[in-house]
């Protein structure tokens, strides 16, 4: 029964975490909309050489 109660507190603590970096994502994702959306930003990151995103990220960004 002990064996049982870690594994379902184990099992609980690993949905909390995974529920956290969800939220944590979705701030991230909301964030860059904001960013991508301002034109003088865009332009920064073109001349920087840094306008690409990880697929991922852009796929949620455009989605939205």
């Amino acid at each position: 029964m002990k064996t049982y109660q870690r594994e379902v507190a184990r099992q609980h603590k690993l949905m909390l975490k995974a529920d956290h970096a969800h939220q944590q994502l979705l701030l991230v994702i909301q964030g860059l909309k904001r960013l991508f959306a301002d034109e003088h930003f865009v332009m920064l990151l073109r001349a920087e050489g840094l306008d690409s995103l990880p697929k991922y990220l852009a796929d949620r960004i455009e989605t939205a």
